[in-house]
């Protein structure tokens, strides 16, 4: 979970960082709300996306929707012949953890962090990576609808 200095480990449990991050962008009331998390989470939460996009503004978000779609795109290509290597894999995985998680993008987070898990151990990627791109493809979708620069 967080620290009293609001940072995680490098071992991220979900539901401590959504109830964090969901703490930073409603305040200590919707921390409390939280608190009972569901253990599977939905796959676009709206009213996080809706809260990040109140608090930064609709410009910066949708910078951050473009720039996600992308490493979407490079991380999880419509078209792979094979598996990026185990290292870069956990990398970008890491990286889409938080971003997903932002973006509302919660089921694609929570696929994210299983498979840099399974990356660092040394586990079967396969079936993971399945889920993963599929909810790649979903979000990549969404993120396009409620992207205003379509």
């Amino acid at each position: 979970g967080a620290g009293m200095n609001g940072h995680f480990a490098m071992t991220l449990n979900h539901g401590d960082f959504l109830r964090q991050l969901r703490g930073w962008l409603h305040g200590a009331r919707a921390a409390e709300q939280t608190a009972n998390l569901p253990e599977r989470v939905p796959f676009f939460d709206r009213r996080a996306f809706e809260s990040l996009r109140t608090m930064m503004g609709g410009e910066r978000v949708s910078e951050w929707i473009a720039k996600f779609i992308q490493r979407l795109e490079a991380t999880f290509p419509v078209a792979a012949a094979d598996t990026p290597g185990r290292e870069l894999l956990a990398r970008d995985a890491h990286t889409l953890v938080s971003d997903a998680a932002l973006l509302g993008f919660t089921e694609l987070s929570r696929l994210c962090g299983e498979l840099q898990e399974v990356c660092v151990n040394g586990g079967d990627v396969d079936p993971v990576i399945l889920r993963v791109r599929a909810a790649a493809r979903a979000a990549e979708s969404q993120a396009r609808e409620i992207s205003p620069q379509r």
